[in-house]
């Protein structure tokens, strides 16, 4: 690559693969170069420490109804779900801090691409420690092989129920799951017929979940005769569909354009992507070499990356989190605080409107939208340390908060316009948070 590491490419890099960055390591970045820094982010996919869950995450219980009235019942009821809530909103709580302190940034970022792609969701999953169950996997397997992460999604719980996989047998196989895994996890649209959802369908049924929390394969109910699946016949299994569809070269290339739409901008052209998708074969399927690829890649740091892409209400948060050292857990507050701006602005962490995940860039760029991120961007400001807060009437004040949110070198339009509020140190974090220039990723 022929890109120079400035200030500015180390900030976006840095953007990009996490949450942002401190002016100190963009500096050390900076000297560092590129390449160096990009294994530095890497590093992390082969030895990253999970926090412990939640103390809330429990085991689903069933209470014993048997003699119940039916109010008692409907009452149970109603509790389980509120607990289940309840768990739900601190599981989501409990990532973002994760985000925010992570000393592998680059693996959280991933786990969130992944958690888009895969989109499961509490609204019909109910069991908060299957959400977490599958987070975990897509954290300790996302930068691997495409393949090993695939075949374990096929038998995570949180997966099945989300997409009824549960309820394929060879006498009624499911064909949403096997659409989904085709148009959405692997191949792309227009990759495939309709045979070949009914074909890789039969592949997959005999999946049954133990009280949703526990996968098995029931032999009995599974279709064992041939199959063809994208001209290829056999008595094929569900694994053995996932190596067909992930050995196709069009599944290459619409990982490559996931990640690439991900981490740099919409719509790349066909070249790129023949470029990206043939790195990504020849490194073994590996996501990890894919993102070296990208993140190492002259037109990633090109003006069109750098305006490519906004962040998701997720990043917004995790990104100021971790630029104020702001911790939620020690403060009921501050945990509500972040629950509320997630309702606000519209991205409950594991709960994605539908299969497709959440929508990206201009969906979060409305007047709704910028108003909500005004109001989170108050709630985070009066949060802030009085350490970290500018120095009322000083400019390099002023500058230094620009740097600490990762904004590299500081946009000078930005700094004079908050230098008119130098009065009020929480309200220019307020401004600074809400600006377009910390909107973009």
């Amino acid at each position: 690559m022929t890109t120079a590491a400035t200030p500015e490419n180390m900030a976006h890099l840095w953007r990009r693969a996490g949450f942002g960055a401190s002016p100190e390591t963009i500096e050390t970045s900076t000297a560092a170069g590129i390449e160096a820094t990009v294994d530095v982010l890497l590093a992390g996919s082969t030895a990253t420490p999970v926090n412990p869950p939640p103390p809330a995450l429990t085991e689903p219980t069933r209470p014993d109804l048997e003699d119940a009235s039916e109010e008692e019942r409907q009452a149970a009821v109603r509790a389980l779900l509120r607990e289940a809530f309840e768990q739900h909103q601190a599981l989501g709580l409990w990532w973002v801090q994760n985000m925010a302190t992570t000393a592998f940034p680059l693996v959280e970022k991933a786990t969130l691409i992944w958690h888009d792609h895969f989109a499961t969701g509490f609204a019909k999953v109910k069991v908060p420690i299957s959400m977490f169950d599958q987070n975990v996997t897509l954290r300790t397997l996302g930068l691997g092989e495409f393949t090993v992460l695939v075949k374990a999604l096929t038998r995570d719980p949180a997966m099945v129920f989300w997409l009824d996989l549960q309820t394929s047998t060879a006498d009624a196989p499911n064909e949403n799951f096997a659409r989904e895994l085709m148009e959405l996890f692997t191949l792309g649209e227009g990759s495939y017929s309709q045979e070949d959802v009914r074909e890789v369908a039969r592949a997959f049924t005999g999946a049954r979940l133990v009280r949703r929390r526990r996968y098995e394969f029931v032999d009995a109910l599974h279709d064992g005769g041939d199959k063809t699946v994208l001209g290829e016949t056999g008595n094929f299994d569900g694994d053995d569909v996932v190596d067909i569809l992930v050995g196709r070269r069009d599944s290459a290339r619409w990982v490559a354009r996931r990640w690439w739409e991900n981490l740099a901008h919409p719509n790349p052209p066909d070249d790129l992507l023949d470029s990206l998708a043939d790195a990504y074969e020849a490194g073994g399927r590996r996501i990890d070499q894919l993102v070296r690829t990208i993140l190492t890649h002259d037109e990633f740091y090109s003006e069109e990356a750098k305006a490519g892409l906004v962040k998701t209400p997720v990043e917004f948060v995790a990104g100021a989190l971790r630029a104020f050292g702001i911790v939620i857990e020690a403060d009921p507050d501050t945990a509500r605080a972040v629950a509320a701006a997630f309702r606000l602005m519209g991205q409950q962490p594991f709960d994605p409107p539908s299969v497709g995940g959440w929508p990206q860039n201009r969906y979060w760029t409305n007047t709704a939208m910028t108003r909500a991120r005004f109001l989170v961007a108050g709630s985070i400001a009066k949060r802030v340390p009085e350490t970290m807060l500018p120095v009322p009437g000083d400019k390099p004040s002023i500058e230094g908060l620009l740097g600490r949110l990762g904004l590299a070198p500081v946009p000078a339009d930005l700094a004079a316009d908050l230098a008119r509020f130098a009065g009020s140190p929480r309200a220019l974090v307020q401004l600074a948070l809400a600006s377009p220039a910390y909107s973009l990723n």
